[in-house]
């Protein structure tokens, strides 16, 4: 189970409370976004179930940001599309410096996976890692960019971003 508290102590409405409290309460709100129930992830092992097999581990339930559940269907439909699908298992999904990391394995038995079926494979990962760094993961956003916010680095639209600082373009994207 998901359990998240967020205490804030507030002045009454009105004259108190400043358009930046106003915003922090706003972007706090929005912040459960990032939070889905388990069944959104069972939904995708029901989809999926040769991608996502039992036994599942409860972090692949509860790291993957709300926006980016889409990215992460897309990834599942296009991965059961190519040769040798049956030996993908994805293991981990979640949210680490501002963009979406997808965890594989591949299963034993049946010989190994061809060079081109494990380039298209990383090509599949890689597009929807590339399509992450630009989706907001609070609300799925398009027009996203990463950045610090409370310290983490993050992908957000305008929407979220209230609070956070530009991080320019690197010229050495992670690999």
């Amino acid at each position: 189970m998901i359990v998240s508290t967020i205490v804030v102590e507030w002045p009454a409405m009105g004259k108190g409370r400043s358009r930046a409290a106003q915003k922090i309460l706003e972007f706090a709100m929005s912040a459960r976004l990032h939070q889905r129930p388990r069944d959104r992830y069972d939904d995708l092992v029901a989809a999926y179930p040769e991608l996502f097999p039992p036994p599942r581990p409860d972090y692949a339930r509860s790291d993957l940001p709300g926006g980016w559940w889409s990215l992460v269907t897309e990834l599942a439909s296009r991965l059961m599309k190519l040769p040798g699908r049956e030996k993908i298992r994805i293991t981990q999904t979640k949210e680490k410096v501002g963009q979406l990391m997808i965890h594989v394995r591949l299963a034993s038995g049946g010989g190994l996976v061809s060079d081109p079926q494990m380039e298209a494979l990383q090509r599949e990962i890689s597009l929807a890692r590339e399509r992450s760094a630009s989706t907001c993961l609070f609300c799925g956003a398009a027009d996203a960019e990463r950045r610090i916010l409370g310290g983490w680095i993050t992908t957000v639209c305008p929407n979220h971003s209230y609070g956070s600082t530009a991080i320019p373009a690197s010229p050495h994207p992670l690999d």
